[in-house]
């Protein structure tokens, strides 16, 4: 049995919550258990934001530096969508990304980890550039254990650290927006052919300009690559479907020191427009409990709490809750065409 310790709460007592809220997701006492255990993520990933930065200084990048903590909802699909995945070991119950300009940046951040301290607590990498994915994703995945006698709360939860370029992550998020507006579930393989297909073949043309491994099972030569996108892209009328819906945005007042933000989308089309909430808090606590009083109340919304510096650099992070794949639609009409 998994009986390592979190804190107070013991892998098997988080992995029963698991298990219940999947047969009932308002079992009060396992979602209070779990929502503390999911809280308990926020100290380790200010943490190792903090250790990202420090490194990229050194080595002079800025990369765009963002961290969430999972939705309730992608919590229970996981567990659902794999009936031997327990709770305590999912690894990315909190989640930081790193964006950065193109892959030698990449490359350079990621070995710059594997040399320091830091690499002490990466327990597991997986490298989707070199290895990619059959639906089209790339990156780097870093799982990093946090622990710290002074925090004890906070030790064992681990950590994923996703480092990705700028096409990448136009890439991925794109994605997430053609899945909110086609419900298909591209992300998990759960979508039409044709659009499987798409997502897969546009993944090896950027592969291609980053001069990285092509996706397993489409075309080596451009031409024939770029022949097939076009075609589907005139079948499934690609563009027309990102450029249907926009945002209605609200957004609360915010200054500088507001660091935590809750992004809610609504997911109840209205004349092809769809309301998104954007609320700013300075305390992570007050924000982590409005995160999951929406959670519990609005199941026609997708709502996520992120943590960012920046906030002029949001939309960047997180197009895909503005669903806006603009760069995705000017990328295509630069590049993919035929000579």
């Amino acid at each position: 049995m998994n009986d390592k310790k979190f804190g107070t709460c013991s892998a098997h007592q988080i992995d029963k919550c698991g298990k219940n809220l999947i047969n009932n997701k308002n079992d009060d006492q396992s979602l209070k258990i779990l929502n503390k255990w999911r809280a308990n993520h926020n100290g380790p990933l200010i943490t190792i934001k903090q250790d990202i930065l420090r490194y990229s200084v050194k080595l002079g990048k800025k990369p765009l530096l963002v961290s969430r903590i999972k939705r309730m909802e992608s919590i229970l699909e996981k567990l659902k969508a794999n009936k031997d995945m327990k709770l305590s070991r999912i690894q990315d119950i909190g989640g930081c990304r790193l964006i950065v300009n193109d892959t030698e940046d990449l490359f350079e951040i990621n070995d710059m980890f594997m040399k320091n301290k830091i690499n002490k607590k990466i327990k597991k990498t997986k490298n989707y550039i070199l290895n990619p994915t059959k639906n089209g994703y790339r990156g780097i995945h870093l799982i990093y254990e946090y622990n710290n006698n002074k925090y004890f709360e906070c030790n064992n939860c681990q950590i994923e650290i996703q480092l990705r370029t700028k096409l990448q992550h136009i890439w991925a998020t794109t994605v997430e927006v053609y899945d909110i507006i086609t419900k298909n579930n591209i992300k998990h393989n759960d979508a039409d052919e044709d659009s499987l297909r798409y997502f897969s073949l546009m993944s090896s043309f950027i592969a291609k300009e980053e001069d990285t491994p092509i996706v397993p099972d489409t075309p080596d030569d451009l031409n024939e690559l770029i022949t097939e996108l076009l075609n589907l892209n005139k079948k499934l009328g690609i563009e027309k479907i990102l450029e249907q819906y926009n945002v209605i945005t609200k957004r609360s007042s915010n200054n500088s020191n507001d660091e935590y933000c809750l992004l809610d989308l609504s997911l109840i089309n209205n004349d092809n427009k769809r309301p998104l909430n954007i609320m700013f808090y300075r305390q992570f606590d007050k924000a982590m409990e409005k995160y999951q009083e929406i959670e519990q109340n609005n199941s026609d919304n997708n709502v996520v709490l992120v943590s960012i510096k920046d906030i002029k650099n949001l939309k960047k992070a997180y197009p895909n809750y503005f669903l806006d794949s603009s760069d995705f639609i000017k990328f295509i009409k630069d590049k993919v065409k035929r000579e």
